[in-house]
């Protein structure tokens, strides 16, 4: 690859468009997407919006794709994740109704930046793009190409979170808004709310600015479950020939689900955001600035489950027996319908609690000299994260049991047991574990960029970046099955019974039944001690957790060109990213004679990283685009985790892989782009990215002390691929006679092929989370004082797990899934905005399956959620 890039452009000479780099922060004229010397677009509404995101995408010196603000406090969307799934071939995860992390042309590894430095949540490599309230938020970057100049790490792209500065207003500025949410499920309402102050003044020793921001909201969400564990091949209950033969008869054999269950979980979700900054300029050449930005993630999860066990291992053994009749699937072995006698019945409840820490601040500043330009940051950031989890339930063992799977959501009946009741129950187990994990980072970079001419090597840009991250981890836990014979009633002022609302409309027998209280399961010690055990929090395993640190030191050259062949311009970049990585984690692994020791483990290496990015002005408005770059992303902690545990009776073992290399990939891309007047677009791109080293967990012997032990940990496996193209268009129709003219629209669609290691060695699956076709279509109509917007985003099933287990290991599919949400603003005055959003508009189901659509797993469905407020400008 490297000598594919140089040896491409070895006579060319070297610029690139003055537009925002993924390093170069937040300007006033990078947020507004416009490059020097353009004439200003004031962000005012979704119109401007659009031009500007178009704006930063024709001036772009890489393949990159933007959201602009339309107002302060006002992104597209209520979330960050919600929005930027509107970009081609970006794709999201949900996680409690809401958009959290993303994945770019179907890699999740995405580098996450905050004004242009490196960021994380606690001891994870990025930070989830959710985390920060979308109110604060002016702009975002997607960056689909590598540049030298740009911080490593994201094999997917880039995502660079663009936050306001002072400088980015005239003067005095102030402006907030305010919403209350209402959610169809848990029907409460809840607050948005977010306000803006920034000001800026002369003074004798220059201009200075100050701009202070903060952002709540509170998400109360629910999500309904209805859910089948793994399918099981079973030759052991049901004489399905009639032949009075059970064990080994090939006649017998059936395809049966360990456990079939409904739960539903609720809780709120609460985020804060602070930002601040300064700005001086002591002369018309020197720029200093301060930035600062606190955020807490608080997420309270209660879980109430109940399920029916007919396993015959582990937690789901149950003495349940099959007696049909069945009826079976299209295979001619899953099971349909069918009923078993004397089945185990559990029912309880969960709370796992997450509360999230973060704040950095930063100190840099721009020096002009001639055509010569220094810019420097100095950044210390900290993330703190804690999870929760407890658990309490109950079991029972009913009559009889009656399953049917036909119409994919389970339907079950029982007999001779009262889910509601429970001196038909006695206690079951309980499970605790209280997670940390932290991480803090050191960084300091600074860059030179000298202007040259206006032909041939325009520029040249070079600089160096270090980092010191650290990051630990610790967990500590305990589980308890409780014997046969402890009545519920005993203990029967720590559950209550759960609201009888569950999948209403689906016809289901059993809508209610008994759990462990919230209150009870967030104190864990006095749980513990109304249970009759020790109320002492379990001592930590010294194997559960891990320290790490990590030293980076990277410097780059790159050279920006402009030059023209047979009258065609041409212009773009060439660079060398060079980084070592060393890195140094340390554990426990447990001794033949007891205890643990201390283990620690180092790795080191080298990359480089070579980047090329072309630009071809076919006309003043159409633009052909050519790129070639490599790109790495680091292995996550938890999978460097150095401890190694060991089992000395079976000689096996399990542990992490300090030794693992990054993912590094070599990626193509090509796009051309026609920029139409009024800041519409059609664009068409392709990429290709080869993969190297993708992690699997893998068991292999280890000689360890003199003795030979089979351990499973992670290592770098086979290479994968993915290929694709994106289609995008934009525009509003001028053209069409009042009150039409108003109309716009947004439309792109995404298809991306991929493959990559199974679980299953020799096999090759789509890549997780990843599907091959997804689509998105706004309409859009701004007119006087309105401004309507009806967003549809849908996408096609995607492998959710290549690690489903089960009868045949069949990998777990999520179905196709579609999303509308509406916007709605109403302009008062030039100064204050009523606006109406709905999410999810549509309620629509989220269905899991094993390999095949008659193996359900899980049918999903969550709020839809209505927010009404005003947004003001003063």
């Amino acid at each position: 690859m490297k000598g594919l890039l140089m040896g491409s452009v070895a006579a060319m000479a070297l610029t690139v468009p003055n537009v925002a780099s993924a390093q170069s922060g937040s300007d006033s004229q990078a947020e507004a997407g416009l490059a020097s010397g353009s004439d200003e677009i004031v962000v005012t509404g979704v119109r401007a919006s659009l031009q500007s995101a178009a704006a930063v995408k024709r001036n772009a010196s890489a393949i990159v794709d933007s959201i602009v603000a339309e107002d302060i406090g006002k992104l597209p969307d209520s979330n960050v994740a919600e929005s930027l799934q509107r970009i081609t071939g970006v794709q999201i995860q949900r996680s409690q109704g809401q958009g959290r992390s993303i994945a770019i042309r179907g890699l999740s590894q995405v580098a996450t930046l905050l004004n242009g430095r490196d960021t994380f949540t606690s001891s994870g490599r990025s930070m989830s793009v959710s985390d920060i309230p979308a109110q604060l938020v002016a702009g975002i970057d997607v960056y689909k190409t590598g540049q030298a100049d740009q911080i490593e790490g994201g094999l997917g792209g880039t995502v660079d979170i663009r936050l306001r500065r002072p400088f980015d207003f005239p003067g005095f500025e102030l402006a907030g808004s305010a919403k209350a949410e209402y959610g169809d499920k848990r029907k409460n309402v809840n607050p948005y709310l977010s306000l803006l102050a920034s000001h800026r003044w002369e003074t004798g020793i220059g201009d200075m600015g100050l701009l202070l921001s903060a952002a709540y909201q509170k998400y109360d969400y629910r999500i309904d479950r209805n859910a089948t564990g793994t399918f099981s091949e079973r030759r052991d209950l049901y004489d399905r020939d009639g032949d009075g033969i059970f064990p080994g008869d090939d006649g017998d054999l059936i395809v049966s689900p360990t456990d079939v269950g409904q739960n539903y979980q609720y809780g709120p979700r609460k985020q804060l955001g602070l930002n601040g900054s300064f700005q001086w300029a002591p002369a018309d050449n020197l720029e200093l600035h301060v930035d600062g930005l606190y955020t807490r993630f608080d997420s309270h999860q209660y879980n109430q489950l109940f399920y029916v066990n007919t396993g015959n291992s582990g937690i789901r053994q149950s003495p349940a027996q099959a007696v049909g009749p069945f009826e079976f699937a299209e295979d001619d072995l899953t099971v349909s319908r069918g009923m078993w006698t004397n089945p185990k019945q559990t029912e309880g409840a969960l709370v796992s609690d997450d509360l999230t820490d973060t704040y950095q601040v930063s100190f840099g500043g721009k020096y002009n000299l001639d055509r010569l330009e220094l810019t420097g940051d100095v950044s210390y950031t900290n993330s703190k994260s804690r999870n929760y989890y407890n658990e309490l339930g109950l079991r029972g063992f009913a009559s009889t049991y009656n399953v049917d799977l036909s119409d994919f959501i389970p339907r079950i009946s029982l007999t001779g047991i009262d889910p509601t009741d429970i001196s038909d129950y006695e206690l079951d187990r309980t499970s605790f574990a209280l997670g940390k994990s932290a991480g803090s980072q050191t960084a300091a970079k600074l860059d030179a960029r000298f202007d040259i001419g206006e032909t041939g090597l325009t520029a040249l840009k070079f600089g160096i970046r270090y980092a010191d991250r650290s990051a630990s981890s610790s967990r500590i836990s305990n589980d308890f099955t409780w014997p046969s014979g402890v009545a519920g009633t005993d203990y029967s002022d720590l559950f209550q019974l759960t609201d009888n609302d569950v999948w209403p409309g689906k016809g289901l027998a059993i809508r209610q039944w008994l759990v462990a209280r919230p209150d009870v399961l967030r104190d864990y010690s006095g749980m513990r001690e109304a249970l009759g055990l020790s109320g002492d929090l379990p001592a930590l395993v010294p194997s559960n957790a891990f320290d790490f640190s990590e030293k980076t030191i990277a410097g780059y050259v790159k050279g920006d060109f402009a030059f023209e062949i047979f009258s065609l311009p041409i212009d773009g970049n060439l660079g060398m990213r060079v980084v070592q990585t060393k890195v140094r984690g340390a554990s426990a692994v447990n001794s033949p004679g007891g205890g643990y020791e201390p283990f620690v483990q180092t790795n080191s290496y080298v990359d480089a990283l070579p980047s090329l990015n072309i630009r071809a002005k076919l006309t003043d408005d159409i633009f052909l685009r050519f790129a070639a770059s490599k790109s790495l992303t680091r292995p996550t902690f938890s999978s460097m985790n150095p401890s190694l545990r060991l089992d000395y009776l079976f000689l096996t073992g399990s542990a992490g892989n300090p030794s693992l290399e990054p993912l590094r990939a070599d990626q193509l891309d090509a796009s051309l782009e026609w920029y139409m007047p009024g800041g519409g677009m059609l664009y068409g791109a392709a990429f290709y990215k080869k993969v190297d080293g993708f992690i699997q967990n893998i068991v292999a012997p280890e000689v360890i002390d003199g003795q030979t032990f089979l351990v499973s940990r992670p290592r770098n496996g086979r290479n994968g691929t993915i290929k694709g193209v994106e289609l995008g268009y934009q525009q509003f129709f001028d053209f069409l006679p009042a009150p039409f003219d108003g109309l716009g629209l947004q439309a792109n669609f995404t298809y991306v092929d991929s493959a990559a290691p199974s679980a299953i060695v020799g096999q090759s699956v789509p890549l997780e989370k990843l599907s091959k076709y997804s689509y998105n279509l706004v309409g859009i109509y701004e007119k006087g004082p309105i401004s309507l917007r009806v967003a549809y985003n849908w996408r096609s099933k995607y492998v959710d797990s290549t690690g489903g287990g089960g009868a045949g290991g069949l990998p777990i599919y999520s179905s196709a899934y579609p999303q509308l949400d509406l916007s709605l603003n109403y302009d008062v005055t030039d100064r204050i905005t009523l606006t109406l959003d709905g999410q999810d508009l549509t309620g629509s189901e989220r269905r899991q399956y094993y390999g095949y659509t008659y193996r359900p797993k899980a049918t999903l469905v969550g709020d839809r959620r209505v927010q009404f407020g005003v947004r003001f400008r003063l």
